[in-house]
């Protein structure tokens, strides 16, 4: 394999006995084991990688999609923005917000749902609002 062979060169190179190699050397040997054990792995992802970088090149190149508010460079900003927002808001996984799932009904929303139906229960104890998320961006904004 080409990938185990240049990186195996590159290790060969490094001064083993000095200590201040120590740390690139380790970080070259566990480069070298990952290319060794999971090369299907890498290039997977260098495919998804190489994938991606077309599409955004594609958006830059094409004028009209370059500057399209729905356009692939406008999603890929939105969605920067929005990871970026979640990762400073300490809600970086994508697990839904507390907010997003389906409330459970009250205990009286329950017996009147029984007796009245549960779209009369809702309304009469006028069901809770939806919190805005922060950490969408309002795509009004790019017009």
């Amino acid at each position: 394999d080409a990938q185990v062979s240049s990186i195996q060169a590159a290790i060969d190179t490094i001064d083993a006995d000095d200590p201040e190699n120590e740390a690139v050397l380790a970080r070259a040997t566990a480069a070298l084991a990952a290319a060794a054990t999971n090369a299907d792995l890498l290039v997977h992802w260098i495919d998804q990688l190489v994938e991606r970088l077309q599409s955004l090149r594609e958006g830059l190149v094409d004028e009209e999609e370059r500057f399209s508010t729905a356009g692939v460079l406008a999603d890929s900003f939105v969605q920067a923005w929005e990871q970026r927002a979640r990762l400073e808001a300490g809600i970086a996984d994508r697990r839904p917000m507390s907010d997003e799932r389906a409330e459970l009904p009250s205990s009286g929303e329950s017996m009147m749902g029984l007796f009245f139906g549960n779209r009369v229960a809702r309304a009469r104890t006028g069901g809770k609002e939806k919190k805005k998320d922060t950490t969408k961006y309002d795509r009004r904004k790019m017009r």
